[in-house]
C-alpha cells in the first residue's frame, strides 16, 4: 500500500501544482516526502532541510506580502535562539564541540527563509499532512520489521526509538486533526488506517516519553474538540484504550511498571549518590528513571553556578564530574552527555537567556494558535498539537532541541503550520 500511495501522491502533486510551476512541485514533493522517508531513511531529514534551505535562500531577496506582527516576532525568536548559542559558545570558549553543533543550531536561523518560502505556497500544509498519511503506514512497516523480523526489543526506525515513538504520537494526532482539512477522498479514506498505524508504532517503540506525550496530546484534542457530555465518553474510551495497550503490548506494561518501581526506590533513598541499580542493569548503575532524576539534579546544580549564559553547548559532560567528586550526585551522570530534559539542557548550556528563548519559541506560537482558534480551528489544532507534543517530549529527553533530526521536524512542521494558520486567519477563518 505505501508504494502505491506514494505514486498516487506524486501524480496528485503534479496535477494540483500545474499553475504554480516547477518550484511549487519540488517544494510540495519535499514536504510530502519528509514524513514518508524521514524516520526510515537515514539522513533524509537533514538532507531535506538542506534542500529546502537552498530553495528558500532567494526568498531573502524578494519582496513579500506584509508580514504580520506575529510572523515577525516568531522569526525574531528563531534568530534569537541561534544568537544565544553563539554568545554562549564565545563566552565559554569556542571549541570543536561548538563547531560540530553549529550545523544543528544554525537551522534555527535558516528556518527564516524557509518560512518566507512556504508562506508563498498555500498548499504546503496540505501536502505535508498528506505525507503524514502515507508516512504512518511506512513507519509501522519499519517497526514490525524491527520487532518481528530483526528481533529488536523496540521499534527503532533508521535512528532510534526515541525519535520514532514521539514522531508516531504526533502523526496520530496531526491526522486526527487533519480530517476536516483534507478535501481528497483518496487521502480521507486512508486517514483512519494511518492513525491506527501510528498508534501501534508508538506502542512498539517502548518510549515512556512517547506514551506520556500521546496521553497529553489526546487530552488536549479531546478537551478542545468535544462537548462536555462527550468528554465523559471520551474519557472512558481513553481508559479502555490504555488498558488494552497494557494487555496487548507487554512492552507498554513492563516499561511503565519499571518506571514506577525505580521512581519509588529513588524517592525513598537518603543519598542518591550511593543508590545502586537494581532494575535489570549492571551493579553500580542506575535504572533509566533513577539516572534521569540524578541528571536533572546535577543540571540544576550546574545552572545555579552558571545562571546567565550557561556553560556552553556540549559542555555538560565536562561539568558533571566536579559534582560527582564532591559526592553530590551518583557517578552514573558521567555516562551521559546531556541531562535528558530539554529545558534543563537549555539552562545548563545557555543559562537563563537560553531558557527564556526556548520558552518563547514554544509558547509564543502556541498563544497565537489559541487566541485565533475560533477563526480557523483546524489549522490552530495542528499547531497546538505540535507544540504541546514537543513540550511534553522535552520533559524526559533533551533530543527535541539538540538532535538534528528532531530539530528539522520541529522547525519545518511548525513553520508550515504557522504560515498556513496565518493565511487562513487573514482570509477570515476556515
Amino acid at each position: 500500500m505505501p508504494a502505491c500511495a506514494q505514486a498516487k501522491g506524486a501524480v496528485m502533486i503534479a496535477a494540483s501544482t500545474a499553475t504554480h510551476g516547477w518550484n511549487a512541485r519540488i517544494i510540495y514533493a519535499m514536504l510530502f516526502m519528509l514524513p514518508v522517508a524521514g524516520i526510515s531513511v537515514r539522513h533524509w531529514l537533514s538532507g531535506s532541510f538542506l534542500v529546502l534551505t537552498l530553495l528558500s535562500l532567494p526568498q531573502l531577496f524578494r519582496k513579500h506580502g506584509e508580514l504580520t506582527k506575529e510572523e515577525r516576532v516568531f522569526l525574531a525568536i528563531c534568530a534569537a535562539f541561534f544568537a544565544v548559542f553563539v554568545i554562549s559558545a564565545l563566552v565559554n570558549g569556542w571549541t570543536d564541540l561548538q563547531t560540530r553543533f553549529l550545523g544543528r543550531e544554525i537551522r534555527f536561523l535558516f528556518i527564516i527563509p524557509i518560512y518566507l518560502m512556504v508562506r508563498r505556497y498555500p498548499d504546503a500544509g496540505v501536502w505535508l499532512l498528506r505525507g503524514c498519511v502515507i508516512g504512518a503506514p511506512v513507519i509501522l512497516a519499519h517497526s514490525l520489521i524491527d520487532v518481528l523480523i530483526l528481533k529488536k526489543p523496540f521499534a527503532e526506525g533508521a535512528y532510534s526509538q526515541l525519535l520514532l515513538g514521539p514522531f508516531a504520537a504526533l502523526l496520530a494526532l496531526w491526522l486526527l486533526s487533519a480530517w476536516r482539512l483534507e478535501d481528497s477522498k483518496y487521502f480521507r479514506r486512508l486517514i483512519p488506517v494511518a492513525i491506527i498505524a501510528a498508534l501501534v508504532s508508538v506502542a512498539l517503540s517502548g518510549v515512556r516519553g512517547a506514551y506520556l506525550g500521546l496521553l497529553a496530546l489526546i487530552s488536549v484534542w479531546v478537551a478542545t474538540n468535544l462537548k462536555r457530555r462527550d468528554l465523559i465518553i471520551a474519557g472512558i474510551a481513553t481508559v479502555i484504550v490504555v488498558l488494552a495497550a497494557f494487555s496487548l503490548f507487554a512492552t507498554v506494561a513492563d516499561r511503565t511498571k519499571l518506571a514506577f518501581v525505580e521512581l519509588n526506590a529513588y524517592m525513598h533513598t537518603d543519598n542518591a549518590a550511593t543508590l545502586e541499580g537494581r532494575f535489570n542493569v549492571p551493579q553500580g548503575r542506575l535504572g533509566s528513571v533513577s539516572a534521569r532524576l540524578e541528571m536533572w539534579h546535577v543540571a540544576v546544580l550546574i545552572f545555579k553556578d552558571n545562571p546567565i549564559i550557561g556553560v556552553g553547548r556540549g559542555n555538560y559532560i565536562n561539568e558533571v564530574g566536579k559534582y560527582v567528586e564532591r559526592g553530590l550526585v551518583h557517578r552514573e551522570v558521567t555516562q551521559h552527555s546531556q541531562p535528558h530534559n530539554a529545558f534543563l539542557e537549555m539552562m545548563v548550556s545557555k543559562g537563563f537567556l537560553g531558557l527564556v528563548v526556548l520558552l518563547a519559541l514554544l509558547f509564543y506560537p502556541l498563544s497565537y494558535f489559541i487566541r485565533t482558534f475560533t477563526l480557523s480551528p483546524d489549522t490552530a489544532m495542528l499547531g497546538i498539537i505540535h507544540i504541546v507534543g514537543f513540550a511534553t517530549f522535552s520533559l524526559a529527553e533533551s533530543a527535541p532541541f539538540i538532535k538534528g533530526n528532531f530539530i528539522t521536524i520541529f522547525l519545518v512542521f511548525l513553520a508550515t503550520f504557522f504560515a498556513w494558520h496565518v493565511q487562513r486567519v487573514r482570509q477570515g477563518g476556515s
